[in-house]
């Protein structure tokens, strides 16, 4: 089943990290804004450094363990090597672009 890629599926036990099934999570782009808001994550200037199947760690923009059939980025930056979800990243790799450009 595809997901949007703004937008995570219904929560289910294994992929919500305990959000009830009937509350919808979050839009990736809030949790996006709510990170740079927030000082978690950055404003992207490179690419992911490592691509590959992902290791069940918790994907810094949503929180969910990145399944190991998925593929994981690792992201560098201030606070090391994070692994993100590819469209988690994608959203955050948009909004950094975004913003990199009213800067300038």
């Amino acid at each position: 089943m595809l997901r949007p890629a703004s937008r995570f599926g219904a929560a289910t036990s294994a992929s919500s990290g305990g959000v009830p099934a009937n509350q919808p999570l979050p839009l990736i782009l809030d949790l996006v804004i709510a990170g740079l808001d927030s000082g978690l994550l950055w404003v992207l200037d490179g690419d992911p450094v490592w691509s590959g199947h992902g290791t069940l760690k918790p994907c810094v923009v949503c929180q969910l363990k990145i399944a190991d059939d998925d593929t994981q980025y690792d992201v560098v930056g201030p606070r090391g090597s994070l692994p993100v979800h590819v469209k988690c990243y994608r959203i955050w790799r948009t909004k950094s672009n975004k913003l990199r450009k009213r800067i300038r």
